[in-house]
């Protein structure tokens, strides 16, 4: 078992006079390695909030939140969920989150540059990453002028250029027309074929059923979890 979620619960508003929101609710699941899981739900369902949980962008209220053996709690400090982050989770946005004045080279070398990469290295790895989602060809463009599933593309070879255990999805299609969201789901479906674990959240039933599960999320609260398939 790769991640494990017991009793996630995240409240917003502890200020005096504010109103505490619970927007997730004794949240249980878990995904296995090399699973790729759709996260389902009506917007405001809580989906971003998890995906934050699971990123280590955000942490839980309540419950515990266990990577492998390891239960990763209040215990640890942001640096060292940082570095679990770095070198292990990849993210991918509906909004690309691109630098638009920089080539797609830069963009998907940004989190190599931030560590200890050398060169070498990080020319080797871009390429790599840009064959694997068929940009190769872009790797001196610059990111303004992309198509939308172009920057996609970009991203999600930001996103694997570090060699991750998970990716983490928002709603990777939602910004895309059909043939493009066709595209991005078969890059998805040979990154997984990789062994990389990939965790989707999405409204889009097309997308949710490319995928090994589906988990559906209601008000805060899991409404069906499929059992795990055989890996």
């Amino acid at each position: 078992m790769m991640l494990k979620l017991e009793g996630i619960s995240k409240s917003f508003g502890n200020k005096e006079n504010e109103p505490i929101k619970t927007v997730l609710n004794n949240v249980t699941f878990n995904v296995e390695r090399g699973e790729m899981v759709a996260v389902c739900g009506k917007s405001g369902a809580g989906k971003s909030t998890l995906l934050h949980i699971l990123g280590l962008l955000d942490r839980p209220t309540a419950g515990t939140y266990r990577w492998d053996d390891i239960v990763l709690s209040d215990e640890h400090n942001d640096k060292y969920l940082s570095k679990i982050r770095n070198e292990k989770i990849g993210f991918i946005l509906q909004d690309y989150g691109l630098i638009e004045d920089q080539t797609v080279f830069d963009n998907v070398a940004l989190p190599l540059m931030l560590g200890t990469t050398k060169l070498s290295e990080i020319k080797s790895k871009v390429k790599k990453a840009l064959e694997t989602v068929g940009m190769l060809e872009f790797t001196n463009s610059m990111a303004c002028v992309l198509s939308g599933g172009e920057k996609q593309r970009t991203a999600i070879a930001r996103a694997l250029v570090n060699e991750p255990e998970l990716i983490l999805a928002d709603e990777p299609t939602g910004a895309l027309d059909g043939e493009n969201s066709s595209i991005i789901l078969n890059s998805f479906l040979k990154i997984n074929e990789m062994g990389v674990t990939i965790v989707i959240v999405t409204h889009d039933e097309d997308v949710a059923n490319m995928c090994n599960r589906i988990i559906r999320i209601v008000d805060g609260k899991i409404d069906h979890i499929p059992p795990n398939p055989p890996l």
